[in-house]
Parts: structure tokens; sequence; C-alpha cells
């Protein structure tokens, strides 16, 4: 009985220490432009004058910061048309490198596709003040592989002539283990490139995870949090260690 209940309570152990799970996966299809999670809320970003959009609020869901808009071109446009965000060479008159979406509740989800990718692209993914995931670019890139030949990622889909030496792709964060992205991070490192994405979306409940894998993100609780825990699983532990020598007076310690 003892043994029994001692496993249960190491799994359980090992469940609420393990931290937030974040799962990056990217499109099987090269010519994927939109989610496939169930449930979606998308923004594109079509509505918006080109230039500098502040404060832009996603009607339900949240709000961007700042955006830097412009109209599909070789770089970006999900479907060749419409318009598109960026952060970095094509903001750099608006000294915008970074721009964050805020959500107004926990997601399970978030989708972007991503255009003209390259390595100075970076994702930060928060809960709370709490960082679940910091997901460079250039991990993206290097599994997709290089642009020559026949790589069906390179090149706009909606062009494939346009822009051959770049990678383009929908990417997916998938929140797990009790976690829920509350706010992400555009960010491009520097002026010389840009950072171009378009139809981003959400969901609290996505479905199975679909793509291909290129990171998972493990979160670790603070100090203090494991301090607690383990004081408490200390106390469970102990009080069965207790009611089993009661239970056997004749023998010591607990029954393996």
């Amino acid at each position: 009985m003892f043994s029994c209940l001692r496993i249960a309570v190491l799994l359980l152990a090992f469940r609420l220490i393990s931290g937030a799970t974040v799962i990056v996966t990217y499109a099987s299809s090269a010519g994927q432009q939109t989610t496939l999670a169930s449930n979606p809320s998308t923004y594109t970003f079509d509505s918006l004058a080109n230039g500098v959009n502040n404060n832009v609020t996603w009607s339900g869901i949240g709000s961007f910061n700042k955006l830097w808009v412009q109209s599909a071109d070789q770089y970006g446009g999900a479907g060749g048309t419409g318009k598109y965000a960026v952060v970095g060479a094509e903001a750099s008159t608006a000294s915008l490198l970074t721009s964050t979406l805020t959500l107004n509740t926990p997601e399970a989800y978030v989708g972007v596709w991503l255009s003209a990718l390259d390595n100075q692209n970076v994702f930060t993914l928060y809960q709370g003040a709490t960082v679940l995931a910091t997901f460079n670019v250039s991990t993206l890139v290097s599994a997709i592989g290089a642009c020559s030949g026949s790589n069906p990622y390179c090149g706009n889909p909606n062009n494939l002539t346009q822009d051959t030496a770049e990678p383009f792709a929908y990417l997916n964060f998938y929140a797990t283990n009790g976690s829920g992205i509350t706010s992400v991070v555009f960010t491009n490192n520097n002026y010389s490139t840009g950072f171009e994405y378009d139809n981003v979306s959400v969901s609290t409940a996505p479905g199975a995870i679909t793509g291909k894998l290129v990171a998972t993100f493990v979160s670790t609780p603070e100090p203090a949090t494991l301090w607690l825990f383990s004081a408490g699983l200390f106390a469970i532990v102990t009080v069965f260690r207790c009611r089993t020598a009661v239970q056997t007076p004749h023998r010591i310690g607990c029954r393996q």
C-alpha cells in the first residue's frame, strides 16, 4: 500500500515541478500560410494604414503596442495580397526593432506566418512576467535547410520567382503543462534585415499538435516554489512512513 502511495506522490511531484512547456513546430506543408489549430482567432494587418500604427486593438483578444505595416511584396503578405507587419530594416525610419502583442487572457497557442526568414528574427513568449521561451528563428532556418536546389520552403510561395534565397514558413507555439501565453515580443536584432510576419493566430483550445518539431522549452520553477513544494512533499512522505510504522510496530521502517 505504501509503495503505491509513494509512487503516486513522486509522479505528482514530477509533474508539478517540471515547469511549463512550450513546443515549437513549423508547417509540414511548405506553402501553408494559415494556422491548422482548432478554434483560432486570426489577425491580419490589411485594415491598417501603411507605416506606423500605435496601440492597435485586436478586438476581444488583445493589442499590439506599435506596428510598422506595409503592402504585400516579395518579402511578405499572406496570399500575395493585403498587408503585413515588420520590425527591423523596413521600419528603421520609425526606430522599430520590437513589437509586443499583449493578450487579454492566457492562450494555449500562438501561430504566425513568417516570410523572408533570417537569423536576426527572435520571439520571446511570456506568461505574466515569466519568460516561457526565447526562440531565435535561426533554429528554424537550420531545420528548413539551405535555400539551394529544390527546397520547397525557399522563395515566396505566392510567387516562387521572388526572394528565392530566403525561407518562408508557418510557425506554431503550443503552451502545455498548465502554461498560458500572455504576451509575445517580436524582435529583430538590427536594422540590416527585417522580421516580416502575417496571419497571427491564437487559440485557447488548439487541439492536436501539428507540424514538424523544431524546439521544446521547459521552464524551471522559482527556487522558492521548489522549496515549498519539497517541504510539503517531505511532510506527506513522513505521514505515510509514520502510519505504516504504527500499523506494523514490530518492523522498523517501511514495507518496500
